[in-house]
């Protein structure tokens, strides 16, 4: 059994990953790897979801509908996306996830709960946040690759422990059995019977 899916696809083609945990976000200035020349950095956010929730499996699905017939298999390292297993939350347990990437170089608008705009400081790692992007598929000479272009991210909650100054305590001190996710964390539910 997987999760209910948190993904909507609205009526002008943008997408919305609702109540995702982020990681890694750079939204108050742009970044890049080191050596990157400053007009080419960028602001991004990054969505984990774990391996079987069933908000993967539909994203992947609204991904492929929004490619070109002729739009060529990208390789698996020029994805968006990719298998994690480690630098997770100990709240998870032993569960691997997908890392969803969104970038721009424009700085994206954040809101809070109430839809106030707020600062882009705001968002830190692990908070419960709603992401909304555009997808756009690149095909050159150096091959298929798909983008996530990142519009706007909404801050819902502060949610996961990324090892920040604050303890990392869950109910589980009170003697009661934590099990954050449902179904069989163990296990990758998806049938991959998309192009990638």
């Amino acid at each position: 059994m997987t999760n209910k899916s948190n993904l909507e696809v609205k009526q002008d083609g943008m997408i919305v990953l609702h109540n995702v945990n982020a990681s890694w976000p750079k939204l108050a200035k742009p970044d890049g790897i080191e050596g990157t020349p400053e007009e080419d950095k960028k602001y991004s956010i990054q969505a984990l979801l774990r391996i079987n929730d069933a908000t993967f499996q539909d994203f992947k699905k609204a991904i492929a509908a929004k490619l070109p017939k002729d739009f060529g298999k990208p390789s698996p390292d020029k994805l968006p996306w990719r298998e994690v297993n480690e630098k997770l939350p100990e709240a998870w347990g032993e569960v691997s996830a997908y890392r969803i990437t969104m970038k721009s170089k424009t700085q994206p608008k954040v809101f809070d709960g109430k839809g106030v705009q707020i600062s882009p400081e705001s968002v830190r790692a692990g908070d419960l946040v709603s992401i909304a992007f555009n997808v756009w598929p690149v095909s050159n000479k150096f091959g298929s690759f798909i983008q996530l272009q990142l519009q706007a991210v909404l801050r819902i909650k502060e949610d996961l422990d990324f090892g920040g100054t604050g303890p990392n305590v869950d109910a589980g001190v009170f003697g009661l059995s934590i099990n954050p996710f449902q179904g069989n964390t163990k296990t990758d539910e998806f049938n991959d019977d998309i192009g990638f």
